[in-house]
């Protein structure tokens, strides 16, 4: 009779040789820097574009009561499925906040410059476009 021993031939990689614990955990990320790398694997930018849209939906919030501006609405020109709202108070208007978007698809991220972080945001209705630079002069 034989034997036949089979070996796994991976070695013990050193993250299963020396554990560490978590990194403690801030409760908010009001007034922190966050930053997102991408790591170059494939398929990777989409995931990023994906989580900094997620992200910019989520901390792009506002009052109803800024939105509504209430101060010129006028409950003809407010939509009907929103004029639940012109019934609030304004303290309860002030704390409902909303998404100033629909959703995160409604982002479009644009980079500009070289590795450099910038911290410019464009506000615009309209869809963005983009023109080719040739007068790199």
């Amino acid at each position: 009779m034989f034997t036949l021993e089979v070996l796994n031939p991976v070695a013990v990689s050193h993250g299963e040789l020396k554990k560490y614990s978590l990194a403690p955990r801030p409760r908010t990320l009001d007034g922190k820097t966050v930053g997102l790398l991408w790591n170059s694997k494939r398929g990777g930018e989409v995931a990023l574009a994906k989580a900094v849209k997620d992200y910019i939906w989520q901390q792009s919030t506002s009052s109803a009561w800024r939105m509504m501006n209430r101060w010129k609405a006028l409950p003809g020109r407010v939509r009907h499925q929103w004029r639940w709202l012109l019934e609030l108070s304004r303290p309860e208007l002030e704390n409902l906040m909303r998404p100033v978007l629909e959703s995160p698809e409604d982002y479009s991220i644009l980079v500009v410059g070289g590795s450099a972080g910038k911290d410019l945001v464009f506000r615009t209705a309209a869809q963005p476009s983009t023109v080719e630079i040739t007068d790199r002069g």
